[in-house]
């Protein structure tokens, strides 16, 4: 019986006529017989001015909106004071989500950002707060990991401002999120190459230099167990075990060590030779892995749960094979694994320079050694007919003319 609109109506008071918005209201007080309306009661209110106001405002959103869409930023905005949450929908696509799915599981709630930002960085996620809430800084800016649907990592870039505070309480916080995760990893790729590089190159031997790279990827990515499979010039074929580990806690694996002493595989079979066929890097559960064998049984009895491998090429066939293990079941992480192939295919190439340069090494040793001894009198000449060595048997010989 009674109704609410919004319309416009033609004013034609003053020199201008113009339309101008009206809000209406109309309810029916008495009837006929026939149900008719006999007696109507309507109220218009001028809201001209309010109307053209939230109309500004419709258009200035569908504005922010469209620039938020090209920059694929998400926006977030937080009360500190009530813990209330709202996102955006690239805010929440950006993990793989759409925004209902989050809404739905958290609720308009700030644990929806919290409780998927990994906790390692949630301290210094706080750190950035602080000053800013404080007022000792203009805004807040931070870096730091959430994890997506899909059980891997992302790195965002959250930037906002307090705009609205009582006294010491903040009361609105808005912001926005930026994915990084890209630009993160290629700057990743680059200072683990750096460090992986120095690792090598101050290395004396093969051994060490895959003994402490192996140690830098598995503190990097924080796996407490690796090892290193790796082929021999007269059988390439086949990759025999190493001793060359990386246990945080060895107590704990004692019998997977020794069971992986014992168990050499052809290329093709079991986790190593898998690895080393694929080229690629395996990330499996070792419940599921596509081989059974007695190791990755033991493994598992030992509280192994998570394997993730990847080969390197050397000259002459021969393959090498990192494998890192870890105590829970980590889902495969798309991103690390971008790393790590990288990585990997940058390690290669450093330790085959390495092998070459020491066989220069080798080889110049060896010609140094047959200079000393040799009872014949010998001149290195270059083009230019330049002595470049001598020996002392040919300085006895020819006289003292260099």
């Amino acid at each position: 019986d009674d109704d609410l609109s919004e319309f416009r109506f033609l004013v034609t008071d003053g020199a201008h006529p113009e339309y101008r918005w009206m809000s209406g209201y109309s309810k029916v007080l008495e009837r006929n017989e026939e149900e008719q309306p006999t007696n109507v009661m309507v109220i218009v209110q001028d809201i001209h001015e309010q109307k053209l106001q939230v109309l500004k405002v419709k258009e200035s959103q569908a504005q922010l909106d469209l620039a938020l869409s090209a920059a694929s930023a998400g926006m977030w905005d937080w009360s500190p004071s009530t813990k209330e949450m709202h996102i955006n929908d690239i805010w929440a696509q950006m993990l793989g989500y759409s925004k209902n799915e989050l809404y739905i599981q958290y609720g308009a709630h700030e644990d929806m950002w919290k409780s998927l930002v990994d906790p390692s960085d949630f301290e210094s996620v706080e750190a950035a707060l602080a000053p800013h809430f404080a007022g000792e800084r203009p805004d807040y800016k931070a870096e730091f990991r959430m994890k997506c649907k899909n059980g891997g990592w992302k790195w965002i870039l959250s930037f906002g401002k307090v705009v609205a505070r009582t006294g010491d309480k903040i009361e609105r916080v808005v912001g926005l999120h930026l994915d990084i995760d890209e630009s993160k990893a290629v700057s990743e790729i680059r200072t683990l190459k750096e460090s992986l590089e120095e690792t090598v190159r101050d290395s004396q031997t093969l051994e060490e230099a895959l003994q402490r790279s192996l140690a830098k990827l598995c503190n990097h990515y924080l796996w407490p167990i690796g090892h290193v499979y790796m082929s021999r010039e007269l059988n390439p074929s086949l990759l025999e075990p190493t001793n060359i580990w990386h246990v945080t806690e060895p107590s704990r694996v004692e019998r997977f060590i020794a069971s992986t002493k014992e168990h050499a595989f052809p290329i093709g079979e079991g986790m190593p030779g898998l690895t080393a066929q694929s080229g690629e890097v395996l990330w499996y559960q070792v419940s599921s892995l596509p081989v059974n064998t007695e190791r990755s049984r033991i493994g598992m009895a030992e509280g192994i749960q998570t394997v993730v491998a990847f080969s390197v090429s050397l000259e002459m066939g021969r393959q090498i094979v990192f494998e890192m293990f870890h105590f829970d079941a980590v889902a495969p992480d798309p991103r690390q694994k971008e790393v790590i192939k990288y990585t990997g295919k940058a390690l290669g190439e450093m330790l085959l320079r390495r092998l070459a340069a020491d066989r220069v090494e080798n080889e110049r040793d060896r010609a140094d050694r047959r200079l000393e001894w040799t009872p014949d009198p010998i001149l290195v000449i270059n083009r230019d007919r330049k002595i470049l060595e001598t020996i002392v048997a040919a300085l006895g010989r020819f006289g003292n003319a260099r």
